[in-house]
């Protein structure tokens, strides 16, 4: 990934487009960390997982939800911002 990156060249490509690479979720022997109907059976894993749905989810809520409403707010004038 990072050689793909250093290869856009610079500019790059990606200048000023949100960009993130959420944190890796690893887990071994995960037959063993979910039950056969998908719950959770080890609370350290959930955890993790939850560390990083939140990362990701705050992401979004702080960096794509204001672009979006600011972007509506350009197109479609102040009124939108009241619709939404």
């Amino acid at each position: 990934m990072k050689l793909v990156i250093e290869s856009l060249g610079f500019p790059s490509a990606l200048a000023g487009k949100p960009v993130a690479l959420p944190l890796p979720v690893s887990i071994a022997n995960v037959q063993k960390v979910f039950a056969l109907d998908g719950r959770l059976l080890d609370p350290a894993a959930g955890k993790l997982i939850r560390r990083v749905a939140t990362s990701l989810t705050g992401y979004i809520e702080n960096h794509l939800c204001p672009a979006v409403t600011l972007e509506r707010l350009l197109r479609q004038g102040a009124g939108a911002a009241d619709a939404a």
